[in-house]
């Protein structure tokens, strides 16, 4: 009985499995997944021997499953530490701010006081109009007098003071590594399990489940 394998549809229609027909999520490659898919299916029965029906069910079905294998890809690349299992960052800002205001009046006040006296006598000798003598004395002039005076003096102003602050903070931490609920002997053993996972042979087993039927 004859029978028309996926790779008999796809040397007829090459369109079949180009990224129009069968979408991939970004990070994925037909270049890598067509020769995979080809030669699992060289020899299976393809269930839509119809070229445009099969095209539109493996649009539709690609389309339907693009997002888990995009997940699942991302998961598989992911960038982390096999051996740890706790890994915890935090971001947070402190912000203070505060004023301070003064203000007051100064004041000076002074005064200085000097007092005295001041005293002079003078004699004065004339020639009288009935004396031959040279001197004959007169009366004597006196002259005296006191003196004082005051100085005050004084000083005011006014001061005021005003400051404003301002102070913000960002800090970031992380935390990581392993908090003990799993040995790291059974983190690598997870690793090395998960490792054996290929993305690819994943939709290529897909595929064949979707699309072929199990009879070589």
């Amino acid at each position: 009985m004859l029978t028309l394998s996926f790779l008999g549809m796809v040397q007829q229609v090459p369109s079949l499995i180009d990224s129009t027909t069968f979408p991939l999520p970004e990070g994925l490659s037909h270049e890598v997944l067509d020769p995979l898919l080809l030669a699992e299916t060289a020899e299976l029965e393809i269930m839509y021997p119809e070229p445009t029906t099969l095209a539109v069910v493996i649009t539709a079905w690609a389309t339907a499953r693009g997002p888990a294998w995009g997940r699942m890809a991302a998961a598989l690349t992911a960038t982390y530490n096999p051996i740890h299992n706790y890994d915890r960052s935090e971001s947070w800002t402190e912000g203070k701010n505060g004023s301070d205001h003064g203000q007051g009046t100064t004041a000076k006040t002074g005064s200085s006081t000097s007092s005295g006296t001041t005293g002079s006598t003078v004699t004065k000798d004339v020639a009288g109009y009935n004396s031959s003598a040279a001197n004959v004395p007169k009366d004597k002039d006196t002259a005296s007098g006191t003196s004082s005076g005051q100085i005050s003096t004084g000083e005011q102003g006014e001061w005021s003071d005003s400051r404003t602050t301002a102070e913000q903070v960002t800090r970031s931490g992380s935390v990581s590594g392993n908090i003990g609920v799993t040995t790291s002997q059974q983190m690598i053993e997870a690793e090395l399990e998960l490792r054996k996972i290929d993305i690819y042979k994943l939709i290529v087993r897909e595929f064949t489940q979707m699309f072929c039927l199990g009879v070589y």
